[in-house]
């Protein structure tokens, strides 16, 4: 198990780096978001624990990933609860209206990230500097 870094708050990777199947705590804080981004291969499934947040998908199918405009941009409230499956090549952020806690649980297909729009304009994959053990 160890901690991971990144500009909205931070992930636990529970079972480390499993070969069947990831599970990860999840917290992100008020006000920030994760990027909007899609995975080629990776299925997950996050339940919403604690706090308020919005799901942002694309709700214009006929628009490839990398061309969405903010017109193409959908959002729902997710409550305590919640649940979001994310299928491969679904596009989605995840904003914290309040400081979240989610549950994670995917395939183990963690370097398989591909960025949209990141506020913090990190690229695409896992980002090894974001995985320096302390």
């Amino acid at each position: 198990m160890y901690r991971v870094e990144k500009p909205w708050g931070h992930e636990l990777w529970i079972n480390g780096q499993h070969p069947c199947y990831a599970l990860k705590k999840i917290f992100i804080k008020t006000g920030t978001k994760t990027s909007l981004q899609y995975h080629n291969f990776k299925q997950e499934t996050n339940v919403l624990f604690q706090g308020i947040a919005k799901l942002h998908y694309k709700k214009n199918l006929l628009v490839e990933n990398d061309l969405v405009t903010s017109a193409d941009i959908g959002t729902t409230v997710l409550e305590p609860n919640s649940v979001a499956d994310v299928s491969p090549l679904t596009l989605h952020r995840l904003e914290a209206m309040t400081d979240i806690l989610l549950f994670e649980t995917s395939t183990p297909h963690l370097d398989d990230v591909v960025r949209v729009q990141d506020d913090s304009k990190r690229s695409h994959g896992r980002l090894v500097e974001e995985h320096m053990k302390t």
